[in-house]
């Protein structure tokens, strides 16, 4: 191998996972940092998951790569460093969560989230906890 293969392929790996990245970014997750940026000041922290899935429509799947955490005014979900390129931190207010759905899915809790023109799935022991905190919000 040459000293110039190896100098492109690391580069052209890195051009080509950016490249995808931004792809799955453009096919759900940009258009909802444009609606649901991340707030600065968040305070009072209910819970903290990691490792969790997060589905937007039929082409954006984050298969165990988004934290999420969890608190009184909302939901925070942040990619995985790795897949950062072109995904900011989202933050949705529980206000802004017109319907959900909580189901098991082979031995998975899973939540369907409606907001205003995009449906999410998220998958993982986060589900439950954002599941309880909707009930809480929905019986106030």
């Amino acid at each position: 191998m040459s000293y110039l293969g190896i100098i492109i392929f690391p580069l052209a790996y890195v051009a080509f996972w950016l490249l995808i990245t931004g792809l799955i970014s453009f096919c759900g997750w940009f258009w909802l940092e444009k609606k649901y940026p991340a707030e600065q000041s968040l305070i009072f922290e209910e819970g903290r998951f990691g490792f969790q899935s997060l589905y937007i429509n039929w082409f954006s799947k984050y298969n165990s790569a988004v934290n999420v955490i969890i608190y009184k005014d909302g939901i925070y979900l942040k990619p995985f460093i790795i897949f950062a390129f072109l995904h900011k931190p989202l933050f949705i207010r529980w206000d802004r969560i017109k319907n959900h759905n909580f189901y098991r899915f082979f031995f998975t809790d899973r939540i369907d989230l409606s907001l205003s023109y995009k449906k999410i799935t998220i998958s993982g022991k986060s589900s439950k906890a954002i599941n309880e905190m909707l009930a809480k919000k929905r019986n106030k």
